[in-house]
């Protein structure tokens, strides 16, 4: 049982919300962050109800300022 997060199998925790598989990830809060599932993207006033079900690809992705 699997999830895939950048294109990388990890541990599918059966009811894990992304706001508990960001905290898992160490990424705490997750400022910056933009999550995606299957190409879709989840609303950050969402994550602490939208479940990941098994076998989803996710995206997480991490604003950076350049100049």
């Amino acid at each position: 049982m699997a999830i895939f997060i950048n294109d990388r199998e990890h541990a599918y925790v059966p009811n894990e919300t992304v706001k508990q598989l960001l905290e898992r990830l160490s990424l705490g809060d997750a400022k910056g962050y933009a999550v995606a599932i299957d190409e879709e993207v989840v609303a950050r006033s969402a994550w602490a109800e939208h479940r990941i079900e098994e076998g989803r690809r996710i995206l997480l992705i991490q604003a950076t300022q350049g100049g």
